[in-house]
Parts: structure tokens; sequence; C-alpha cells
């Protein structure tokens, strides 16, 4: 059925675009097209070149590279072909450049096999006899339902991708709706549904205007999951920074830059967590280790050999397993993934006080932690395509360490296994010349201007502590955004410029709590601590306003008032915008990667090589059969009867036709793939709206545990006042 569908699509596709005004210009060229073209494309690049190769290459025929973007072109609105892949790429480009380079790469990869979710959608079609033979509870009230074994699971995935393909979209609705907090997607990529929706906890989902987009794709287990892009509107203000730069006063433009950076670093510190140790900081819970064994101690380096050894810890529904002795496979019962906390449901917050409410989040991450974002390197850790000399895992777990040759006395690196370690979230610096051995390797590991979150674990993977609980399965959060380091901004003010550094001893800090005196006028006030619900607001601000004055006075006194700091302007300027191209970068790659080509079964060229062939021999055989004077071209004029051109449109809309087929049994799709694309006829999400970067509940909860400390605080200091938190 997928494959007789998109045939017709293909067919009607390729005579519109045949027909359509401009053709003629590209009609000899294609029609054209023999197989002595594509033997000189696959001597040239191989059996396995793509069209992408193809089309790039000057040594390739036109008329063969104008055939192919005929293709392209003609299928760009059939759902799974090449051509529409292509024009995804296309769009997620504009996008990048209308709305700014995206912030966020994120991958939700669903556990669809240890779902209860998933055996409740295929027994919907196969009757509860099967529930009840196998004495599976899927009751939504039960923290830990039953489930079967996993390779249970996998048969029924296997016999019923309509089911999985239903599974994936309920997960991704929930995920774009509830976690992000966006309006509906489009459904089919192009009709909008709903009306704005309105979030009772007062998270920041009043933004329009941007564009968010994601591509099924098939990943190695047989199971879909999306590549997602997310552009947070006016997070960095890069552009407002480079104004920022030309407007105002040279003497505070150091400090100003700090300060944007620092809070930047502070956003995207909430946003992507590589330590589950710092979420249990964050939340003043105790926290517990990792596992972490002698073996990959010695396996990573001089960076972790301070690491507590931690034994490994089994999944839940081994550990149940173990304890009643089960034979065989074990069932998926009780496995983190599978289940549901009740510490989630808001119906029943009042059964967990705040104190209890934070363990149980904190103990709950970190054990999805364990099962989900646990690296291990294995065989497709390293491609066989991959540059001489490359090293170290593709995903990034390996770090690079310095040492000292006894031999000759030299700094030679080492690769080691595992990310490098962080102690603090921290922007990479630019690198320079420094006898600072851990500053070297700090260059070495990653590129300038990247964000760096704290690491307490070699193997732990980038995640969102709310997306993880909630959808119970491996999220991957990168953040792609650049900024400043606070170090390298001193440096190039005070080498650059000619500026001497600045001493954060002259200067106000903002950010320092304020300091107790008997004047209101003569007490720093942090712009975070003004009580705007005491009623001296007004008193507030000119206290500030005093802060701004003196802070800006010290600043000038400490550069000095004859320097000239046009070449330090101007310096900055050259390094925001390599920054900014540095983005760029990231967004095309991750663009590209978003929406890759897709799994293919076989060699592109010789298919496409096998079908021109055969028009060819069809042609050969019908000239033979007929009479040379009075019937060669009859049966090619009753063809292309309803077809204004004659026999050239009829052959170059049969090589496009050839082509296209040729390239549709070179793609390999699972069957869960091909029941999505055809119950909903779409590989695309995209909408226009605003953005919540957490679930719903969990900030909700998060936030009555902040206003219960705030209550604590105001019981235990009646004579302090309280400001509300950020």
């Amino acid at each position: 059925m997928y494959d007789v569908q998109r045939r017709l699509e293909l067919m009607k596709s390729t005579k519109a675009y045949v027909q359509r005004r401009g053709f003629a210009k590209h009609l000899n060229l294609i029609a054209n097209v023999s197989t002595e073209d594509l033997l000189k494309a696959m001597a040239l690049h191989g059996e396995a070149a793509d069209i992408r190769t193809l089309m790039q290459d000057a040594n390739v025929d036109p008329a063969l590279k104008r055939a192919l973007g005929g293709v392209l072109q003609s299928t760009a609105n059939i759902i799974g072909l090449e051509g529409h892949r292509s024009q995804i790429r296309l769009r997620g480009h504009a996008a990048g450049w209308h709305y700014g380079n995206a912030h966020l790469f994120v991958t939700p990869n669903l556990a669809d096999v240890r779902a209860p979710l998933m055996l409740q959608l295929h027994l919907q079609t196969n009757g509860i006899a099967e529930v009840e033979a196998q004495s599976i509870c899927l009751d939504w009230d039960d923290e830990i339902p039953g489930l079967p074994t996993a390779a249970t699971m996998r048969r029924i995935i296997a016999r019923d991708p309509v089911s999985q393909a239903r599974f994936f979209y309920l997960m991704m609705k929930i995920f774009f709706e509830e976690l992000l907090g966006i309006e509906p997607t489009f459904q089919k990529e192009r009709y909008a549904v709903g009306f704005p929706r309105c979030f009772e906890d007062g998270m920041a989902t009043s933004l329009y205007g941007g564009i968010f987009g994601d591509i099924a794709a098939l990943c190695g287990r047989g199971s879909m999951h999306p590549h997602i892009l997310i552009v947070l509107l006016g997070h960095d203000l890069i552009s407002r920074v480079h104004t920022l730069m030309r407007r105002i006063g040279h003497g505070e433009l150091v400090v100003e830059l700090q300060r944007w950076s620092r809070k930047v670093l502070e956003a995207a510190a909430k946003i992507r967590w590589d330590s589950q140790l710092a979420l249990s900081d964050c939340l003043n819970v105790e926290g517990t280790p990792l596992p972490f064994s002698e073996k990959q101690r010695s396996e990573c380096g001089k960076q972790y050999a301070e690491v507590p050894l931690q034994a490994t810890e089994p999944d839940g529904h081994e550990i149940i397993a173990d304890r009643e002795q089960q034979v065989g496979p074990p069932r998926l019962t009780g496995c983190f993934a599978s289940l549901r906390p009740r510490y989630l449901r808001r119906k029943l917050h009042e059964e967990f006080p705040r104190a209890i409410w934070k363990t149980a989040f904190c103990s709950d991450y970190r054990r999805l932690v364990i099962q989900n974002h646990f690296h291990k390197c294995t065989k497709s850790c390293f491609k066989k395509s991959a540059k001489k000399g490359k090293r170290g895992c593709r995903f990034g777990c390996f770090h690079v360490e310095l040492f000292k040759d006894e031999t000759d006395g030299k700094m030679k690196t080492r690769c080691y296994k595992g990310r490098p370690r962080v102690q603090e979230p921290r922007f990479v610096r630019l690198p320079h010349e420094t006898a600072d051995v851990t500053l070297l390797e700090h260059f070495k590991n990653e590129n300038p201007h990247v964000m760096q979150p704290r690491r307490d674990h070699p193997f732990e993977g980038m995640s969102n502590p709310a997306a993880q609980v909630v959808m119970r399965c491996n999220v991957d959060v990168k953040y792609l955004g650049r900024a400043f380091d606070a170090a390298d901004l001193e440096k190039v003010a005070s080498e650059v410029g000619g500026l001497s550094a600045l001493d954060p001893q002259a200067l106000p800090d903002t950010d320092a709590e304020p300091q107790q005196s008997t004047s209101a006028s003569s007490v720093d006030v942090p712009m975070h601590d003004v009580n705007l619900d005491s009623g001296d607001v007004d008193d507030s601000m000119q206290v500030v306003r005093e802060q701004v004055k003196k802070r800006k006075t010290a600043t000038m006194n400490a550069l000095g008032p004859h320097k000239d700091t046009s070449q330090f302007s101007h310096t900055m300027e050259r390094i925001l915008i390599d920054m900014f191209r540095d983005m760029e970068d990231v967004q095309f790659y991750t663009g590209e990667y978003a929406s890759k080509k897709f799994e293919v079964s076989r060699n592109l060229l010789p298919e496409l090589y096998a079908g021109v062939q055969k028009l060819e021999t069809e042609e050969t055989e019908c000239l033979q059969s007929a009479s040379i004077e009075e019937d060669a071209t009859a049966p090619q004029a009753a063809s292309s009867a309803n077809l204004p051109g004659g026999q050239q449109q009829h052959r170059a809309l049969s090589i496009l036709r050839r082509l296209a087929f040729g390239m549709q049994r070179c793609v390999a799709k699972s069957n869960g793939e091909m029941a999505y694309q055809l119950l909903y006829e779409q590989e695309q999400y995209v909408t226009f709206g605003g953005y919540n970067m957490f679930f719903r509940y969990i900030p909700y909860a998060i936030m009555q545990c902040r206003l219960q400390a705030l209550t604590d605080a105001s019981a235990d200091h009646p004579e302090c006042a309280v400001p509300p938190l950020d």
C-alpha cells in the first residue's frame, strides 16, 4: 500500500513537472540522458555515490545533473522521498536565517519497548485475552504497570507498526504541547489547528514568531525518534549585544559584556544538565554519585582520579526478577522507564511535602540517568569513513590530557575515555599561550565560546531533568549557543586595547548581597533583591540608579580617562562575529543532521543505471517490432498523445520516472515509519508559537517548593524582607 501510494503520487508529480511553464529549456538535456552518463558517474564516484555528490561535481554530465535535479524538484511534496527531505533541509536553513540560529538540539529517543502505552495501543486491536493470558495489569493508577518480556514487546512492535506509529504521534504531541509548552503542530505540515493555550503555572509561553521543526527518523533498533532544533527568541541577544557595543560608553563595555555572558551562562545551565549531582545541589538534596568502577577510573585519566567508586546498580525489573527468583528472561515489570511515579501526579501533591518531593524527584532522575544516559562505546562509535588520524568516540565521549615525556621533556597528549570533567559551568576560553596545563587541556577538549555545564561523571550524557522524568526515555539536550568568558574579556581589554585589567574590588558587584547600613541610599541593592511588593519601589529604583552611576564612575576610573578603546571595540566586534559564524556553522550541521538522508538498502547509481537501461531496451524492442517507414513512431506517439511536445517530452518524462523509481527502491524504511507517514501524512513537525522549556507540573512543583522556602525564611527572620527568587 505504501509503495502504491508513492508511485501514484510520483507519476502525477512528474507529469505536472514536465508540463510546467519553463520546462522546455531543460527538455533536451533530460531527454538525452543515457546509460553512458551513469557509467561515467560510477567511474568517477563509485556505486555508492549519493545525489549531492553527483550534483556538486563539475565532471558529471550536465544532462544527468539536470535530470537528478528535476527528480528532486518534482518529488519535493511527496512524503517519503528524497526530494521532500531536501525540501525540509532548505526550510530549516531558511528558518535559521529568518528567526536566528538554533540554541538547543533535542532528541527524545522513545522507549517504546518498555512503554505501557505502547502495549495498551496494541491491545486495542487485539482484545484483552492476551492481557489475561499473561497476567498483565495496565491500570493507569498503578505505579508499577505489568509488562511482558523484552522479546515479547519487540515481537509486538514488529507485527504492529500502526500501534508504534500511534505511540510515536501521541508521545510527541505530549512532548510539544505539555513539555515545551507550544501550540499544536501543523497537521500534514501545512494545516494549522487549535488555538493559543494559556498555562496556569505562568511559564514563558507568550512569545510568538518562532519556528519549530523536527524529523521522524529511523534509529538502529527500529524505533522512530525526532531531531529537534529549538530557537529561543531573545535568549542570547547577540544582535543586541552588538548594538550595545556601539552605543554604550567604552568605560563600562567590559563590565556589561561580563554581566551579559554571566546571565546567558546561568540560563543555559538551567536547560542542559550533565550532572545529576548538580540537580541535587540545586534543590539542597543529598546526592549519590553514579556507578563508577576501578577499571573505568583507570581508563578515564587523572581528571577523574578523585571521583568516588560506586557499585553497579541494576534496573528495577532485574531487581524484582532476582527477588522473586524468576526462571527465564525477566519480565519488564518494574523497569524504571515504565514506572508511573506518584510524585508526578498533581492530584496527589498533598502526599508529597516539599522535602519529600525534592528527594523523590532527584532519586527518580538519577536512576533514569543510569539506565538511559550512560554512554558505552561500541563499534558504532567509530565509523569506517572517519578521517585518518581522527581519534576518540564520534559522540564526543573522550577527552585529551597532557603529560610530560620523560625522554625529551616535551608536553604530549594522550586520549582517554569519558567526556572532560568540568567543576563549574563555563564558556570555553579563547586559546592563548600559557604555562597552565589545565588551561591547555581546556583548549584542546572544546572549541572556543562553547558552553560546558558541570560534569562529575565521564559517561553521563546531556539531558534535562524535567524532560527525563516525564518522557522516561533517553532525551538528549545539547545547548548550541555561544558567549564570552569573563577572563577572556579582561585579557583582551588589557592586551589589545591597552587597558589595564579591571580590578573587581574597584567595581560595585550587582550580584552581591546588600551590606548592612543605616542609610538606604548608601546600600548597593542588586536588581533581583528589590522587593516590588514592599511599596517602596520608587526609593528602591532610586538606589539602583545611584548604584549604576557609581559603577560607571568606578569603571571609568579603573580604565583611565585618556585610554583609546577603539581598537578594543573593534577586536570585540571581530570576536562577536566569529561567535555568530560558529553558531551558523553549528546550525547548518545540525540542520543537515536533523534532516539527514534516508538509510539506503542498496547503492543508488546501479539502480538508476538499471532503470535507464531497461527504458532503452524497451525503446529498442519497440522500434524493431514495428516497420521503420510506417510504424516506428506509432507507440511513442500513442503514449504521448496527451503531452504537448511529442517524443522529446515523453522521453524526458520517462527518464524522470525511471530515475525516481530507482531512487525509491534504494530507500530503506521501517514498517513503523511507513505506517506513520500513511496515517499522518507528514515527516516534519512545524509550528509557530512560544516556547516553554519545562514540563508544566515540574516547574509548578519547584515553584511551590520555592514558595515554601520563602515562607520559612520569613518566619525565621521576621526582621528581614524576603525578595522573590529569580
